[in-house]
């Protein structure tokens, strides 16, 4: 008799419930239905007729015989609905002392869903440098990733499932472990032992492809990497065939020292300077990775070459011409090829200590500035003693700020009376750009910290847009507090950022000219929000409907602005997300400094001053460059240096790395940025000294404030609902005593006295 019985579970506690059983006569007879009843006399509940497996009440073997080799598998009628009753159930948790879990296995894919992972790098027996960051990259065939549910309260809790295709929806993991004092262990490892383990929730490339980080590497020893595919709910995939499972690789590699192994831009580390195979291996100059040898060697004597020829300029070089720079440069590099260790070239070739790939191009193209428009201050006196409009009812009104390609003007719905934006460009361009520009705006259209383009179209000799109004940008705000951001702002700040670039690329585009100028924060109920602009330098990097990326290219112009611009885009390399990314680790460091180390170089030409900033920008490390402020800002620009050109940037785990700092420098998610907090105290200062003496804090209507987590999701807005304090400053507002309190909690701070450039 199959008795179709089952116990619902909640925490452990049984609650019986109306059910049916179903009695089998013979392997021919029908499926008869009772009603049984517990000890209570209620209803159990039961299994549907069509769930019934019969397998389960069979041993495998016929007539009671075992085959050889083979053993009875265990049998349950009622197909071990109450197999954990009397133990400790899993019920969702990780139980390290042992437990039953009664859940289903769940839906079990077609063979030709099978899944199928092998990991790319590292690979066998390749040897990485020792504490040093480096990508682990997986691609996994059959799969739909990036479904992963909490850990710690549904481990086991569900059913393996399947998407409409067919594939199993989960995730993968990687572990490493040591093993040892040889890459061919014989004795097992410790299940218990981990030197990295990470599950791996995001879809990667939508293809297959994910990569993780190991930030900080590993210390020097020998490692196996392996893979471990998963269901959601984290229980290892099941497959339709036993001998198949769920094929996961793994690694054995090296790391020690600075001896890492040739793999070009794949994100190891680069290898040590030695006397084999220099025609072909990279070399470093400086923290800065060459294709060979002789690349390098260029590279160090030009370094060197300039370094002489400033120091005539600056007459401390007395009885020297630039004629003999030159002609010590050619005397490096004759050295450099017969006796490269005795060159006495000033800079020096040394091994990487982190991974960063900018190649050297002894070829490398002019760059030159991003066409502009012509400008159009000459239209103003017309609009301000005429009635200009665009698409109608948009009344032109007075400049407020200019893009990369254009113009811009606070406007006028004549309608609703509701201000906007309207970008001017003329039809007489070079190269315009403008309607191009609109439709970045529109395909990125519905993106939280997107302005809504409301018109498009061309009115006598100009092309007009026309858009949401926003409130200063970073940089406005950047002087009005001095020049210097406190760390609590920046890392406010830099929550936003990534999630807007990351939005940007998601929708298949790059920027291409990240800077402060083009972060604006919003107004009103939104004035908290970071918005981008100025999308006219924006390129598609990839396919939006099949992901494929755009090829890597050499000799490119140098796209953007110079100051914020990533090594590979001096070097005139096709740029990619790698690149807004490495831009927005400079923004970062230019709020915690105050500048950069490049800013105010001179230069007779602007090629020769881009030349030198790339020049200060290659030649200063990292950590040099993020001296006095937390290491995870270092660890940002590595990161973002490290990636490769068509990598996909880990948003969630550079958000996490800045959230974690926030948390543990014990700031307060209240949203009160520098420039609230000087305003209000400006403001404070100039009512103490009114003749009336304070009557309010402030004038406008105060809007509560709603703190928020970074990154939260409130239909729409991104962080507090505040009042608008005022358009030229803009951002959030908060009463006196709130200010203060952040103040003195050491949440928000200023830079005492202004900025003196040097």
């Amino acid at each position: 008799m199959l008795i179709k019985a089952a116990l619902l579970a909640s925490v452990g506690v049984a609650f019986a419930v109306e059910a049916a059983s179903i009695r089998q006569h013979d392997s021919s007879a029908t499926l008869e239905q009772r009603k049984p009843r517990d000890v209570n006399g209620a209803a159990c509940p039961c299994l549907n007729a069509n769930a019934v497996q019969t397998g389960s009440a069979s041993t495998g073997q016929a007539n009671g015989v075992t085959t050889d080799g083979q053993v009875h598998s265990a049998t349950d009628k009622s197909n071990f609905i109450n197999f954990c009753a009397g133990h400790i159930l899993t019920n969702g948790i990780q139980h390290k002392g042992g437990s039953c879990n009664g859940v289903v296995m769940g839906k079990i894919p077609s063979t030709a869903n099978m899944v199928s992972t092998v990991i790319i790098q590292p690979q066998n027996q390749d040897k990485l440098a020792a504490s040093t960051t480096f990508n682990i990259t997986v691609n996994v065939a059959n799969m739909q990733l990036g479904s992963f549910t909490n850990a710690a309260s549904t481990y086991y809790s569900a059913p393996q499932n399947l998407n409409g295709a067919g594939k199993i929806i989960g995730h993968t993991h990687v572990t490493i472990q040591d093993v040892g004092k040889s890459l061919h262990p014989t004795t097992p490892l410790d299940a218990t032992k981990f030197a990295f383990f990470k599950g791996i929730n995001d879809a990667g490339d939508g293809n297959g492809l994910l990569t993780t980080v190991v930030t900080g590497g590993l210390p020097a020893g020998n490692y196996r990497v392996c893979t471990m595919s998963s269901s959601s709910n984290h229980q290892p995939v099941l497959m339709p065939v036993a001998q198949r499972g769920a094929q996961d690789d793994c690694k054995y590699f090296s790391v020690g020292g600075a001896d890492g192994k040739d793999r070009g831009n794949s994100g190891i580390a680069a290898p040590a300077v030695s006397d084999s195979g220099d025609l072909t291996r990279p070399f470093s100059v400086q923290g800065n990775t060459f294709v060979n040898q002789a690349a390098a060697v260029q590279r160090a004597c030009a370094i060197q070459n300039r370094a002489c020829a400033d120091a005539i300029s600056a007459g401390a070089l007395a009885g020297q011409t630039v004629g003999d720079c030159n002609a010590q440069e050619e005397r490096c590099n004759a050295a450099a090829g017969k006796a490269f260790r005795g060159s006495t070239a000033a800079i020096a070739l040394a091994t990487l200590a982190r991974p960063v790939h900018h190649f050297y191009r002894t070829a490398a193209a002019s760059p030159t500035s991003p066409l502009r428009s012509r400008d159009l201050e000459s239209i103003v006196s017309e609009m301000t003693t005429m009635d200009l409009r665009v698409g109608n009812k948009y009344r032109i009104g007075r400049k407020i700020g200019s893009g990369s390609f254009g113009d811009i003007y606070l406007g006028t719905n004549i309608i609703s009376g509701e201000e906007i934006a309207i970008k001017l460009e003329s039809v007489k361009a070079k190269h315009p750009q403008l309607e191009y520009e609109a439709r970045v705006y529109k395909s990125l259209a519905g993106g939280v910290g997107i302005p809504f383009v409301r018109w498009f179209g061309t009115e006598c000799d100009y092309n007009a847009m026309v858009l949401d109004l926003l409130g200063p940008s970073l940089e406005d705000l950047f002087n009005f507090c001095n020049r210097k951001f406190s760390l609590k702002t920046v890392l406010l700040l830099a929550d936003q950022l990534i999630s807007r670039i990351e939005y940007i690329h998601a929708k298949s585009f790059i920027h291409r000219d990240i800077k402060p100028d083009n972060f604006l924060m919003g107004i009103g109920k939104r004035g908290n929000q970071v918005n981008v602009i100025d999308f006219g330098l924006a390129k598609k990097y990839r396919d939006p409907k099949t992901h494929f990326h755009i090829p890597y290219r050499e000799n490119k112009n140098l796209t953007g602005t110079a100051r914020y611009a990533s090594i590979n885009t001096h070097l005139g390399v096709e740029q990619s997300r790698r690149d807004d990314m490495e831009s927005l680790g400079y923004v970062m460091m230019y709020f915690c400094r105050g500048s950069l180390p490049w800013q105010g170089l001179k230069a007779a030409t602007k090629k020769q001053k881009y030349d030198r900033i790339m020049e200060k920008k290659m030649t200063t490390p990292t950590e040099v460059l993020c001296r006095g402020f937390p290491n995870e800002f270092a660890i940002y620009l590595n990161y973002s240096r490290s990636l490769r050109f068509d990598d996909k940037p880990d948003y969630t785990y550079l958000r996490k790395i800045f959230r974690d700092l926030f948390v543990r420098e014990g700031f307060q998610y209240d949203y009160v940025f520098d420039w609230t907090v000087y305003k209000y105290q400006k403001n404070a200062q100039a009512i103490a000294q009114a003749p009336d003496g304070p009557k309010q804090i402030m004038e406008d209507k105060t809007i509560p404030v709603k703190a928020a987590q970074p990154g939260a999701r409130t239909r729409g807005k991104a962080g507090a609902e505040t009042s608008e304090i005022n358009r030229g400053i803009g951002g959030s507002d908060r009463m006196l005593r709130s200010a203060s309190k952040g103040l003195g909690a050491g949440g928000s701070g200023y830079a005492s006295g202004p900025y003196r450039p040097k």
